[in-house]
């Protein structure tokens, strides 16, 4: 089969995914980047080649690839360009999508655009064959069909290929703000705690969204005059954290105050699921702690810290017990659609300057390529010793 990368799961099966990507010689540079997206590429719940018969292959080789299946038995392939997503039920997905296949040898999820990178294309493999194996980026002469919205659900896929010289158009199309939280609380009996015992916070610098500064309190002593520096990219993101920590008490339902404000944010971005669960992992140090945070002399900066990493270094003081949660920003997909080189080496720049601080700082986060921050971090060596200290949370 040649480079093509066709693994076979079920032979029952009579039907295959292609996942495809960019071939040229240009785009070797973003390689990594390609391979980040595919977390991002997703069939109903999760990625599209769990237990599924699946073809990795650049665009070129398609052709070839639907040859392959055609010889394995197969009789349509489903293609998805990098960094789409298909969001429904994938059992009902396919089914719905097989029912609609008639004469035309492609239907295509998105037809108004020649595009096929922004499409989900499903090709009936005998008729391609007999078509002569047309190549799918031409411009294509034959009728397709498009398959209805109750097949497709909501298709989605990144825009970051129309330009990759100016990527930032996909970081531009990420504009959903964030209001609570959106990751994993660290356990008050994790290896983190015990492992800071003596460390007392005097500055939590974190993203804005959610209280992940609430479970931070609770884990760690903190000095009378500690501080919150909240960041974010979003202003809507941040404006929302700096009422809620001027006008809540910590006591009252959140959702109605904010939507005497926000309401159509609040409509469109509130998750009640993930405000039940703050209330159930939190319980009463929510009150607690938040009634002692709003009280401090506490910062908000409108700041994207992988854009301008200047901005967000001058705003981390170097003070004893300084903590820095960076969340998943260095490891989001999206933010990954600046260039892979330039978030890795944003990151380092990051690190560094955190190992030259001459007082006590703890990194939390994670690390971009998902090695452990601990020792991810001892593998940037500096001349003198330095007191950075990092975990990955």
């Amino acid at each position: 089969m040649g480079n093509l990368d066709i693994r076979i799961r079920d032979i029952s099966q009579k039907f295959m995914h292609f996942l495809v990507y960019p071939d040229n010689n240009s785009n070797q540079q973003y390689a990594p980047f390609f391979e980040k997206l595919q977390e991002y590429t997703l069939l109903g719940p999760g990625d599209i080649f769990y237990r599924m018969n699946t073809a990795y292959i650049p665009e070129a080789k398609i052709s070839n690839a639907v040859v392959e299946a055609n010889k394995l038995g197969m009789h349509t392939v489903f293609v998805f360009y990098i960094g789409t997503r298909l969001v429904g039920d994938r059992d009902n997905l396919i089914k719905n999508a097989l029912a609609f296949k008639n004469k035309e040898f492609v239907v295509a999820g998105d037809i108004n655009d020649i595009s096929f990178k922004k499409s989900f294309l499903m090709i009936d493999v005998d008729n391609y064959i007999l078509q002569g194996c047309p190549k799918i980026f031409e411009q294509r002469s034959w009728e397709l069909l498009q398959l209805p919205d109750n097949v497709l659900y909501h298709l989605n896929t990144l825009p970051w290929e129309a330009n990759l010289d100016t990527p930032e158009v996909c970081y531009e199309y990420d504009k959903i703000p964030f209001i609570l939280n959106t990751e994993p609380y660290i356990d008050g009996t994790s290896a983190l705690k015990l492992a800071f015992i003596n460390f007392t916070v005097s500055h939590i610098v974190t993203p804005a969204p959610g209280f992940k500064f609430i479970n931070i309190l609770d884990l760690f002593k903190y000095t009378d005059d500690c501080k919150l520096i909240f960041f974010d990219h979003n202003k809507q993101t941040l404006e929302v954290k700096q009422y809620i920590m001027h006008n809540w008490n910590g006591i009252s339902d959140l959702k109605s105050l904010l939507e005497k404000q926000y309401k159509q944010l609040i409509n469109d971005y509130w998750k009640d699921s993930a405000w039940e669960k703050d209330k159930q992992e939190l319980k009463a140090k929510l009150h607690h702690f938040f009634s002692i945070a709003k009280q401090w002399n506490n910062e908000f900066h409108y700041i994207d810290i992988i854009h301008d990493l200047d901005a967000f270094i001058k705003i981390i003081p170097d003070k004893p017990g300084t903590i820095v949660h960076v969340s998943n920003i260095f490891d989001y997909e999206l933010n990954w659609a600046i260039g892979s080189l330039t978030v890795f080496e944003q990151w380092i720049k990051l690190v560094r300057h955190l190992q030259s601080y001459d007082n006590d700082v703890l990194l939390t986060g994670q690390d971009p390529l998902h090695n452990p921050l601990l020792e991810f971090a001892k593998n940037i060596h500096t001349i003198k010793e330095h007191r950075m200290h990092s975990w990955e949370a």
